[in-house]
Formats: C-alpha cells, structure tokens, sequence
C-alpha cells in the first residue's frame, strides 16, 4: 500500500496534489538495517529527475495498456 501511495505521489507531485504525506523518518515496524552508504545510494535514487520521469511513464503505459 505504501509503494501504491508513494508512486502516485510521485506521478502527481510536479501538480502538488499528493494524497498523503509521506515522512520517511518514521519508521513503520518493518526496518531493515542498512549501511549509511547504502542508505544515501537508496535517497539518490528516490531523488533522481531521470529515474522519477522513467517511473512515471513506465506507470502511464501500464495503467493505458491495462485500464
């Protein structure tokens, strides 16, 4: 349910109409521990432009081709 909100999120964010927030210090009972490296490669790739557009337009043709 968290990836669903997170990537609709995502695909609305540049509109500013999110449905939740999403705050990722709060931790939901299901943590893995991660290397602080590994955490600021994991941000970099949440927070990558490219990969955020690839995201959004693999989930377009998707939900067009599926709907």
């Amino acid at each position: 349910m968290y990836t669903c909100i997170i990537l609709h999120n995502m695909v609305i964010e540049d509109e500013g109409r999110a449905i939740c927030e999403y705050d990722e210090n709060v931790s939901t009972g299901n943590s893995v521990l991660v290397s602080g490296e590994q955490q600021d490669l994991n941000m970099f790739a949440l927070r990558n432009e490219y990969t955020h557009h690839n995201l959004q337009a693999d989930l377009v043709e998707y939900i067009w081709n599926n709907a």
